[in-house]
């Protein structure tokens, strides 16, 4: 049994896709703080060939910029590397972290690109939650400095944007791992779908901490030390089933596998994929930000409905209202003008889906 979990809308009958991030009927603006986008005025891009030879390797990334000074909370600079050509060893990738800020690195034009974040995260342009998705691969690296050895909350709520083919991976001060957006609800023991924010506030009200800022009660995540947070975020990602595969740097056998994925050579399954959605017979890289997000919100609602767990099936007033309300939304933009072909066709996938919950599930 799958679980689609949510919390009832704090507004009665707010909108489902009141904000960009798909599935929550939990959270709008509230959960900002998590938003891992904003760390401060948008950075400059530096022009490499202004400070010495174009790097062609991941190995000529570190050291190209360990000669190079700069402030990572006001510029950054972009890279592109022929993985293919140059293959990144465990080394190349562990030389990163010594720099005392981020990477983000992504599979692009069958390479890899490499941007330089901040101390805290790896882009300070929202525009980087666009690009997880439909990648081969997307990776960050956490700084030896850093304390944290596990995915964060922030990086658990950007997993939830990365294409389910996507190969998310990351590198830390104790090895590599690879892994995926929640799969299950330990609280509830049920494999789960949905947005990451809803598990997360239900974990947090299971364990006594707050850890989306909102509700009373309990300690808040921020006010913990360093070390009890990161308890916190592993004992999450491996309750929710998110790791798929890890190694540490001394075990040179296990980090094999994992370098085949960063050099776009391999990908490792999971042992607990996601569970089946409607979603998954879209092809998302053929939308921009809007047109996806509006599909994703109501695939996944569609999905909350269909599972015999969540409110959109328990519920029958919230998934009356929510199904009035998918139905309406999913005509109206059936109607909008000069709408591609594969739009109309996906739309009206899930308008069948919306109207067909209807004699399925309103049995008062």
């Amino acid at each position: 049994m799958v679980e689609r979990w949510l919390v009832e809308p704090d507004v009665a009958g707010s909108s489902p896709v009141s904000h960009p991030q798909p599935y929550s009927l939990t959270f709008t603006l509230k959960a900002v703080n998590l938003h891992p986008m904003n760390d401060g005025p948008e950075r400059q891009k530096l022009q490499i060939n202004e400070f010495g030879a174009t790097p062609k390797s991941l190995s000529e990334v570190g050291t190209y910029l360990e000669d190079v000074s700069f402030n990572p909370f006001t510029h950054y600079f972009e890279f592109q590397v022929a993985i293919g050509r140059y293959p990144a060893s465990a080394g190349d990738i562990r030389r990163l972290l010594e720099f005392p800020y981020e990477f983000l690195i992504h599979s692009h034009r069958g390479g890899l690109r490499i941007e330089t974040g901040t101390e805290h995260h790896v882009s300070t342009d929202g525009g980087y939650l666009e690009r997880a998705h439909g990648l081969r691969l997307h990776m960050y690296t956490h700084p030896l400095q850093s304390l944290v050895t596990t995915p964060s909350f922030s990086d658990v709520i950007v997993s939830d944007f990365a294409d389910r083919r996507t190969q998310q991976v990351l590198a830390h001060p104790d090895g590599i791992m690879v892994y995926q957006a929640p799969v299950y609800n330990p609280v509830h023991q049920k494999p789960f779908m949905g947005d990451v924010r809803d598990l997360m506030y239900l974990y947090g009200k299971s364990i006594g901490v707050n850890l989306v800022g909102m509700g009373s009660g309990g300690k808040n995540i921020f006010d913990l030390c360093d070390r009890e947070k990161v308890d916190i975020q592993r004992k999450f990602v491996e309750e929710t089933k998110m790791i798929i595969r890890e190694a540490r740097w001394e075990e040179v056998d296990e980090l094999a596998p994992i370098l085949r994925v960063i050099n776009l050579q391999d990908r490792i399954s999971s042992d607990n994929p996601p569970p089946a959605s409607i979603l998954d017979t879209i092809n998302f890289k053929r939308y921009g930000y809007g047109r996806r997000n509006f599909l994703k919100n109501f695939g996944g609602q569609i999905d909350m409905a269909t599972y015999s767990a969540g409110q959109l099936s328990s519920n029958q007033r919230m998934r009356g209202r929510w199904r009035k309300f998918a139905i309406t939304s999913l005509q109206d933009e059936l109607a909008s003008k000069a709408l591609p072909d594969h739009y109309k066709k996906d739309l009206t996938m899930l308008l069948q889906a919306a109207r067909a919950l209807r004699v399925r599930l309103d049995t008062n």
